[in-house]
């Protein structure tokens, strides 16, 4: 490193003797009579240029820029990097990481602003479309499919509890329980039974629904009503699953088939905000993509993926905030922050 920076700064100091020794050449040169074919003016320029080319070849093979000001302060030249294929030492390639970010946050900030320009004629475009696609040329319509679909589902779900759930599923599940089940070999072969259980209960659900609204209100041959029954229906058969993925391993009511090491109130706690969290995550994915799948201009879909993504974020904070010391004893194993390894006690605290 000081031979390099020696090397360096050497190659400066004869370059800036070298520029002093050719800007002062024209202005010192004499005129010299009783020399045959001497002609200082022609001669000394000559030699100029030629020193002048020698010192930026020398200065890019060192690695060094120069650049060349005439008497007028304008730029002539600059000496050319190395063309071997070696890059200067000491020099950055590309922007740093702090000027790229500051790009980044410049872009999105302007994308927004233009964003929220545009949002209001976004708004207008949207309702034009909707009320395009709408059979009746009523937007209330969609809003009219959500609240008789959530009423089917409702009576659906009350039906296939009461006579499915209740009478037949509980019987198989009631008689596959134990009261000591051991690890993983004895929870897991009834967890994922129960899960199952779970699932046939939904898709009844989702069977009894379709019928009865079939029944009710005949087939459905517009397109966008087609659209948003079938968007209505997946964001309840996902709701639906995950909510009895968490069953599965939370098991809220069966403490005995529990897999993290957590009491019944901080199971039963955390089973209720997973739950309806996934319910709001799945509504808003669901949500935005039926507006995607409209064709609706992309400032409204980027603000409300946007916002309702932000609500969601802030209510996964609040969570933590209510069972976050739960979910670091579940981590520990139950054990105390002594009791346990440095890598647990740290994950346990910086999960």
């Amino acid at each position: 490193m000081i031979l390099r920076i020696f090397s360096r700064v050497l190659v400066q100091v004869t370059l800036a003797v070298w520029l002093v020794a050719i800007a002062a050449g024209p202005v010192v040169a004499q005129q010299v009579p009783g020399l045959p074919g001497f002609n200082s003016e022609t001669d000394d320029a000559s030699q100029g240029a030629s020193d002048l080319a020698d010192a930026l070849r020398h200065a890019a093979q060192n690695g060094v820029s120069v650049v060349v000001i005439d008497s007028t302060g304008q730029i002539v030249t600059a000496a050319a990097r190395p063309t071997d294929g070696h890059a200067a030492p000491d020099t950055m390639e590309g922007p740093s990481g702090l000027m790229q970010m500051q790009s980044r946050v410049a872009k999105f900030r302007k994308r927004l602003k233009d964003r929220i320009a545009a949002l209001p004629t976004s708004l207008v475009e949207v309702a034009y479309i909707l009320r395009a696609t709408s059979p009746d040329g009523r937007i209330m319509t969609y809003v009219e499919v959500l609240g008789w679909s959530l009423l089917l589902f409702l009576g659906a779900w009350i039906v296939t509890v009461e006579v499915y759930a209740k009478r037949l599923a509980r019987r198989f599940i009631v008689a596959r329980t134990t009261s000591d089940p051991l690890g993983y070999r004895g929870k897991m072969p009834f967890l994922a039974f129960r899960f199952a259980m779970g699932i046939s209960v939904s898709l009844i659900t989702m069977l009894l629904a379709y019928v009865a609204g079939a029944l009710i209100f005949g087939s459905v041959d517009n397109l966008s009503i087609q659209l948003t029954i079938g968007a209505i229906y997946i964001a309840f058969f996902a709701i639906r699953t995950v909510s009895d993925i968490w069953r599965m391993i939370l098991s809220p009511y069966l403490s005995q088939y529990r897999i993290p090491r957590l009491s019944d109130r901080d199971s039963k706690r955390l089973y209720f905000w997973l739950r309806i969290l996934a319910a709001y995550d799945i509504t808003t994915v669901v949500f935005s993509t039926w507006i995607g799948d409209f064709g609706l201009n992309y400032n409204v879909y980027a603000a409300v993926y946007g916002g309702l993504s932000l609500i969601g974020a802030l209510a996964n904070i609040i969570m933590i905030l209510f069972v976050g010391t739960s979910i670091s004893n579940a981590i520990r194993g139950g054990k105390p922050v002594g009791d346990v390894t440095y890598f647990t006690k740290l994950l346990s605290v910086t999960w």
